[in-house]
């Protein structure tokens, strides 16, 4: 009996999801908490970013583990060189998205997740139109402002900052595929593994993810 070959409609190359949303969402904690789900998926990475903020060894932030941390001279030197896929300034630090550390992955079959600012999202998914947009919201603004609060890394004025930015962000929504609220972690990252799921079965035929001809403009 022959056997139909599903990558022949799905495609061979991987898949890029951006997962956005405000400050404190708990972007990186639903994404790694679905990374434990069982059954486990495979097949999945997160991008590192690049950042000039100061790593928080506190938290246990690893260099090239959580963050690539770089001087503000070496981003910009970086930028110039075209090694970014997207950057953006975000509460006065730089963030960017390694080209390499995407497309070397989506061409050996992998699923790329990119944990990244709104501003970010945009300018990635203009470059690379097949990219899957998944915003996550927290259930309430308050309940962002008691999660922010909790974290202590702000002060009373940072976080009434972010809070704002959270509004502004959250007009972006409708330019997305998917719409996360972060109110359960579980649930969240149970919904995060069916989107991939799902995703996987979409038909790609005559589809692939290409990046557009200038890939250096930020």
């Amino acid at each position: 009996m022959d056997i139909i070959d599903k990558k022949k409609y799905t495609g061979e190359r991987g898949r890029v999801f951006i997962l956005s949303g405000p400050s404190g969402t708990g972007k990186d904690t639903v994404f790694n908490h679905m990374m434990t789900l069982q059954p486990g998926i495979d097949n999945v990475a997160k991008c590192i970013t690049a950042t000039t903020r100061p790593q928080n060894k506190d938290h246990g932030e690893k260099s090239q583990q959580t963050y690539l941390f770089l001087s503000r001279s070496e981003f910009l030197e970086r930028v110039i060189d075209g090694y970014f896929l997207e950057y953006a300034e975000y509460a006065h630090n730089l963030y960017g998205t390694p080209v390499s550390s995407v497309m070397d992955k989506v061409n050996a079959g992998v699923d790329v997740f990119l944990v990244i600012e709104v501003q970010g999202a945009a300018i990635v998914k203009r470059k690379l139109m097949d990219a899957i947009m998944i915003f996550l919201i927290p259930p309430s603004l308050s309940a962002l402002d008691k999660r922010l609060r909790l974290r202590s890394r702000d002060s009373s004025e940072a976080i009434r900052k972010r809070l704002e930015s959270a509004i502004i962000e959250m007009k972006a929504i409708p330019t997305y595929d998917y719409l996360l609220v972060n109110d359960s972690l579980e649930q969240t990252a149970m919904e995060l593994h069916s989107i991939i799921i799902a995703e996987r079965s979409r038909i790609r035929v005559g589809h692939s993810v290409v990046l557009n001809n200038d890939i250096s403009d930020g």
